[in-house]
């Protein structure tokens, strides 16, 4: 399995690329990002109080460090390099976890969470190889519910900000050209995932610095 991860990154795309390699073998796994690379996180976490690097937790580093992991400079605002990793990797799923939050700039967001998907789906309906791309979206999407619990087919409500906004298109937007490109998706909506690496913007890191 050739598994290619942008926003490989952020905590959610270095868990994941540490989760596969650690449970298939035969797993091979190209990570994308808009920085370098590096053996920390690339935000700060909080220790008393204070900033300090966030380094990867010592089995995620260890699990990275494989010759089946590899790790390219690749912004999902840059169409072109994209269609050129996945020319050169051909892998066999995209997993698209590359994104701004909330408090990020709103016109960052906007280009990063709806024009960085729409790129990337062109650049899998352009491959020859055709991955499979596996959208991570958000619970964000459904806004303010009208009733609990949630489920698949729970029809959206007010959106709660830009952020779900941006996601919300972004979902729109995928399935339209991955209908149009011959290119199999699927949707996650992820809902607050916690773990060693969060951003100490997210509630469950600040109470875990604080504990």
């Amino acid at each position: 399995m050739r598994v290619l991860i942008a926003g490989g990154q952020g905590f959610l795309g270095r868990t994941l690329a540490a989760h596969w390699l650690t449970t298939d073998p035969q797993a091979v796994v190209l990570g994308l990002g808009r920085s370098p690379r590096s053996e920390a996180f690339t935000y700060a976490a909080m220790r008393h109080g204070r900033p300090v690097s966030a380094r990867l937790p010592a089995e995620m580093a260890a699990a990275l460090d494989t010759p089946r992991y590899a790790y390219s400079s690749i912004d999902v605002l840059d169409r072109s390099g994209l269609s050129r990793a996945l020319s050169a990797f051909q892998p066999d799923v995209v997993v698209h976890l590359a994104a701004r939050l909330k408090d990020d700039d709103p016109a960052e967001m906007v280009r990063v969470n709806v024009e960085g998907t729409v790129n990337l789906l062109h650049a899998a309906a352009g491959s020859a190889h055709r991955p499979r791309v596996v959208l991570g979206s958000s619970g964000a999407v459904y806004g303010t519910p009208a009733t609990l619990p949630l489920h698949e087919d729970t029809p959206f409500g007010a959106p709660s900000g830009l952020y779900a906004i941006t996601r919300r298109a972004a979902e729109e937007a995928a399935w339209h050209v991955a209908d149009r490109g011959g290119v199999g998706l699927i949707v996650a909506r992820l809902f607050n995932p916690v773990g060693p690496g969060l951003d100490a913007r997210h509630l469950p890191a600040r109470v875990a610095a604080a504990l």
